[in-house]
């Protein structure tokens, strides 16, 4: 199998913006799904699943893509065993199965190694680390998403560098070490904004958001609510000929920080901003 390049399947599109009990959502790329350019039956499921995973379709993602990893096995292909591996472990996570989400990942990170995959290593560290997260294991989450952030500076991936700072930021806003939270979300939006990666600006604003509403800072929470809303008004502006399948499922990830922001704003009486908040919903 001839992989070309990984697709990373943003949270803007697509249902991978998890929310925790504190209402914070892992970045964009962790979890990651790979996509594959070759006309073999095995990666025909693999595409399948992927279509199948944009649409939240859980369980017939995972029916497919049992099916890729059976015909991946049977031809010894290694590469395409890891991947499937670790795309399976996205949908137990997006389920909320995190300890058979753990499994599939750590079966896919031990691949990766054996392989010499050191990208597709930093990434599944990465989605490791969200696991863990998601469990409440921060020591855990703390330390994979620590090697995932050595290997990505190790490669020059700053993409993957932001995403993972930003990640950190989560777990110590989790932990309530409030200011090593805001100092790693101040090195991941920097990057972002370098990089011209306005999706994951936005979610690093709201992050940042929840982040001041913890401190009990409202005024400064609702500015970067305000931010992060203006930024995905701009994305749905510039992308209205979306299927209605991924205008939903774009809703759907978004919402939360719409609603906060109205709540903020109902909290300080600004009434009619905030129904045209929920306006645009």
């Amino acid at each position: 199998m001839s992989l070309s390049r990984c697709f990373a399947l943003s949270s803007l599109v697509l249902p991978l913006a998890i929310g925790s009990a504190s209402g914070l959502m892992l970045d964009a790329v962790r979890p990651t799904i790979a996509w594959a350019q070759t006309d073999s039956e095995a990666d025909r499921l693999l595409d399948e699943g992927i279509e199948l995973y944009r649409i939240s379709e859980w369980r017939q993602a995972l029916d497919t893509w049992q099916q890729a990893l059976e015909l991946y096995r049977q031809a010894g292909n290694r590469t395409g065993e890891a991947i499937i591996l670790g795309n399976i472990g996205n949908v137990y996570q997006s389920v909320g199965d995190y300890p058979q989400a753990l499994d599939y990942q750590e079966q896919s990170l031990t691949l990766k190694r054996e392989l010499g995959d050191r990208a597709g290593e930093a990434i599944t560290l990465g989605n490791i680390g969200n696991v863990y997260q998601l469990l409440e294991d921060y020591p855990q989450a703390l330390d994979h998403q620590e090697q995932s952030l050595a290997l990505t500076r190790e490669l020059r991936d700053r993409a993957g560098e932001a995403i993972t700072l930003g990640n950190i930021g989560i777990i110590y806003r989790l932990l309530e070490d409030y200011p090593q939270a805001l100092d790693y979300y101040e090195q991941s939006l920097a990057l972002k904004r370098e990089l011209g990666d306005r999706a994951g600006e936005a979610k690093t604003l709201g992050n940042m958001g929840y982040l001041f509403e913890a401190q009990s800072e409202p005024q400064l929470a609702i500015i970067f609510f305000q931010e992060a809303v203006n930024i995905y008004e701009e994305f749905r502006e510039r992308h209205q000929s979306f299927e209605q399948d991924n205008q939903t499922t774009f809703t759907a990830t978004v919402e939360d920080t719409y609603r906060k922001l109205a709540d903020l704003l109902l909290q300080q009486d600004r009434i009619l901003e905030a129904q045209q908040v929920l306006d645009l919903l």
